[in-house]
């Protein structure tokens, strides 16, 4: 297609500018901006105007068509000699429409329009009276002025008289065509062209772009396909296309438009970012605070959890003076005699001193602790508040006060601890375990101290029945016996305190994990409601990033495209303009 990278970089400008006004609407910018991206618009669609200049039977048409590759102008053996200016453009259906006696409107479906307007002005006599609105409505707006000549006489008078009238105004956009030129040999043409070029420069004082060609071989080489390339060398029409080519494509005023629409265009996106300013900037604040808000949570978890190494001691203090005190009360009953009457409620009494001891110990200092994190909590939900502040001029809120409210999760906090430590001082193995001892030491003792007596009331008879000296053997039984009794006293005692001591540091172990576990737990769960706080925030976030953020997406690759149209225009104006 002639002008290709005009015509590429015109259709990327349309179609940047278009998404623009789309962009422009659906941000509800004002209706000016909006009318002003669209006439930015209206201005890229104007067409290149070409027109041909020559007398009928001189093959204008062919030569139209060929150019273009279309049949889009009949040719005159065909068509009725036309005394009217034919000027075709697109439409939607073929019609012509008759605008004066001497202009005729012809409107084809042809995508090849949409990018070029083709008259075609008569170029004999016939006319004569209509010559100067020819030239003042015509020739001015044109790209191009084919001045077409057959090769079988290329003298001809009128049209170099029009041509005599045209140039001085126009005279850069003149070019002339030996058409049908496959009707003469080579070194004819080449002696042809010569005398047009010494022609123009002695009537014209000019020596204007001078192109012979066979139009019907090019127009066959384009639509029918058969011996294509020969055909195109043979018509020797590649030269005209690259020099229109050339001139499309280095279009100064048309360039210069293309770069105020760029500046226009450019101006009504600026309002668009403008007027995104403020969702942009909420976006950003947004982005901001959720990137770092599960970041900066799990590290003042960390530190608040730290803070609670030194209650873990405390806890485990509390445990063993409890455990002190259930020492003595356990030694009290460690006597000869005391072993030999019933534990009673002494297992219950251990139990309930170590639960009663710790966990009050626990449940005053957890309070405590809750109140630690609960200060934690509040301070990073105010450095986030003073940060939001400071960067983005946006005040967290939450709630009827703005504040949070940090209490049911401090008395969750102390719940679950207060739970775990309850559980855990509960151990009726440890109260089981110890009736258990204490009741198999004193059947023991009991067993050896009955055998010891019946033993000495033994020896006691045979010594009065004179059963000497067996009651001798009655009392050595007696004391043996009682020995054995006092050996069991011990050795049960032994075992209760072995017992006592495994199963309180086993009690002791599992009461410290059961401890950081819940308040590990409990300051989780407060970290988790934190966080939780800004859901209701996040989703507004989320509703607002789905409406604005594909606009600011747009604006950033309209920026972009922009930039790189800029980029090729400047190009291109850096380009030395096509000669003439």
């Amino acid at each position: 297609m002639l002008g290709q990278q005009y015509f590429d970089l015109r259709s990327n400008l349309r179609d940047t500018v278009g998404a623009l006004a789309q962009l422009a609407e659906e941000t509800d910018l004002s209706a000016a901006s909006v009318t002003k991206v669209r006439n930015v618009l209206a201005t890229l669609k104007d067409s290149f105007r070409l027109v041909v200049l020559g007398e009928a039977g001189t093959g204008k048409s062919t030569l139209v068509n060929a150019v273009f590759g279309e049949d889009l102008c009949p040719v005159d053996d065909a068509h009725p000699l036309s005394k009217r200016i034919e000027q075709y453009q697109y439409g939607k259906e073929k019609h012509d429409f008759e605008v004066s006696d001497s202009l005729l409107e012809c409107y084809r479906p042809l995508e090849v329009l949409n990018d070029f307007t083709l008259v075609d002005v008569p170029g004999d006599g016939s006319i004569k009276r209509h010559q100067q609105q020819v030239i003042e409505e015509i020739l001015p707006a044109a790209d191009f002025i084919l001045v077409v000549f057959p090769v079988t006489d290329p003298w001809s008078p009128t049209t170099w008289k029009m041509l005599e009238r045209i140039y001085e105004k126009w005279q850069d956009k003149i070019v002339l065509i030996l058409q049908q030129c496959d009707r003469r040999s080579e070194e004819e043409i080449d002696a042809i062209l010569e005398h047009l070029r010494r022609t123009s420069i002695n009537r014209c004082q000019t020596q204007f772009p001078t192109f012979a060609l066979a139009g019907k071989k090019a127009l066959l080489a384009k639509t029918s396909g058969l011996d294509k390339d020969r055909l195109l060398k043979q018509s020797r029409i590649a030269e005209l296309e690259t020099y229109l080519s050339q001139v499309i494509n280095r279009s100064g005023h048309r360039l210069e438009k293309m770069d105020e629409a760029c500046v226009l265009a450019k101006s009504v996106l600026k309002e668009v970012r403008d007027k995104l300013h403020t969702p942009a900037e909420i976006i950003r604040a947004d982005d901001e605070l959720f990137a770092t808000l599960e970041v900066r949570a799990e590290k003042q978890q960390s530190r608040t959890e730290g803070k609670f190494e030194p209650v873990f001691s405390a806890f485990d203090n509390a445990f063993m003076s409890a455990r002190l005190k259930t020492d003595h009360l356990l030694d009290s009953r460690m006597g000869i005699i005391s072993s030999l009457q019933s534990a009673g409620d002494l297992p219950a009494k251990i139990e309930e001193i170590i639960t009663d001891t710790t966990l009050e110990h626990v449940k005053r200092t957890c309070e405590e602790a809750a109140l630690v994190a609960e200060d934690d909590v509040r301070k990073l939900w105010d450095e986030l508040s003073h940060d939001m502040q400071k960067k983005f001029r946006l005040k967290l809120s939450v709630g009827k006060t703005g504040e949070p409210d940090w209490s049911a999760s401090r008395k969750r906090l102390v719940e679950q601890v207060g739970n775990a430590t309850s559980g855990e001082l509960k151990n009726p193995y440890l109260c089981d375990g110890l009736k258990k001892f204490f009741r198999r030491r004193r059947r023991r003792m009991w067993g050896f101290l009955l055998v010891s007596l019946f033993a000495l009331i033994g020896g006691g008879w045979l010594l009065w029945k004179g059963w000497t000296p067996f009651h001798m053997i009655a009392f050595g039984a007696s004391a043996i016996a009682l020995f054995a009794s006092v050996f069991a006293g011990f050795k049960g005692t032994a075992k209760i305190r072995a017992f006592f001591s495994e199963e309180l540091d086993a009690q002791r172990t599992r009461l410290h994990d059961a401890l950081r576990l819940a308040f590990n737990q409990g300051v989780d769960q407060c970290y988790t409601d934190f966080v939780r706080l800004f859901d209701p925030l996040r989703e507004v976030c989320t509703q607002q990033r789905k409406k604005y953020a594909p606009l600011l997406e747009a604006v950033d690759e309209l920026e972009g495209s922009f930039a790189d149209l800029e980029d090729e225009l400047w190009k291109r104006d850096r380009k030395m303009p096509a000669t003439k």
